[in-house]
């Protein structure tokens, strides 16, 4: 279930339009169609209303397995970009790609920076 089918259901229990949704979480009408129909994902800085929207946050936004998974999660519920991010950890923003794709080479450096950091 993509996170477009949680917000409608939960537009649809609750008897409300798409416009009203859009209302609530300070997007437009399109976004919300863009969303239900899985055309687009909300950007992060949308993911801390779309949950206060929910009630509830969605099992695709929580799985945690790897590191990656976990800084994705992190990302997502607080709605930072990964520049934002990467800026608070003090790495560089490709680095923290990195560490998210699980793609090219980690350095330890750039580790030890996240463990210290106390947010995962």
């Amino acid at each position: 279930m993509t996170l477009g089918d949680h917000i409608r259901k939960r537009r649809l229990d609750s008897k409300l339009t798409q416009k009203q949704v859009a209302r609530i979480i300070h997007v437009d009408e399109m976004t919300i169609v863009n969303w239900e129909l899985s055309l687009t994902e909300p950007h992060p800085k949308n993911i801390p209303a779309v949950i206060d929207f929910l009630g509830y946050v969605p099992d695709n936004l929580v799985a945690t397995e790897s590191l990656g998974d976990k800084i994705r999660k992190y990302r997502m519920l607080h709605g930072l970009s990964r520049k934002k991010l990467a800026k608070v950890l003090g790495i560089d923003e490709a680095a923290l790609t990195r560490l998210e794709t699980g793609k090219g080479k980690l350095f330890p450096k750039t580790l030890r920076k996240i463990s210290g950091s106390g947010l995962f």
